[in-house]
């Protein structure tokens, strides 16, 4: 994610999506290893715990803000009634969004508590657990996404991409 899906910086599904904040913030480089005797290739990751947190946005953005780093106001879902109270902290455009996955996975912008509580009760009907949702301040203008990949402190490759809409 960019700023303009909400204004955090966004994780997405693995280390290739990780920004230069989160990087900073989340990631401290162990050596490589081994994947598995069927692949043989060497590769250079995070520990998983730090991919795990890394794949959370509910606690990057946490972890971002702990570290002083600007992030959009977030809040948890755990129960129905945390929609509308989000909402009404947040503002009148909010993002519902999946805590994990990537490419605008569960993400809705919405306009009213009742739009945003009817978006997470469908997923919740569907089997979605209520707690993978977190709303955000939704953050408006363009919305770009810088992202890096880095080993031992030095730059390896990077690009940059602007979203022009959701699915």
């Amino acid at each position: 994610g960019g700023m303009g899906d909400g204004g955090a910086v966004g994780v997405g599904a693995g280390v290739a999506a990780a920004t230069q904040f989160q990087l900073a913030f989340l990631w401290k480089p162990t050596p490589t290893f081994t994947l598995t005797p069927k692949i043989d290739a060497t590769v250079f990751l995070p520990s998983p715990n730090v991919m795990r947190r890394g794949q959370d946005k509910l606690q990057s953005q946490k972890i971002l803000s702990s570290a002083g780093v600007p992030v959009a106001e977030t809040k948890a879902i755990a129960k129905g009634t945390d929609v509308a109270t989000a909402f009404r902290e947040l503002g009148r455009q909010v993002w519902v969004r999946a805590r994990h996955g990537a490419g605008g996975r569960l993400s809705l912008l919405c306009s009213s508590a009742e739009e945003a509580k009817l978006w997470v009760e469908l997923w919740v009907k569907r089997g979605t657990p209520r707690n993978e949702f977190m709303i955000q301040k939704y953050l408006p203008g363009r919305n770009i996404a810088w992202d890096s990949i880095w080993k031992d402190g030095k730059l390896v490759t990077s690009y940059a991409r602007e979203r022009l809409e959701y699915p």
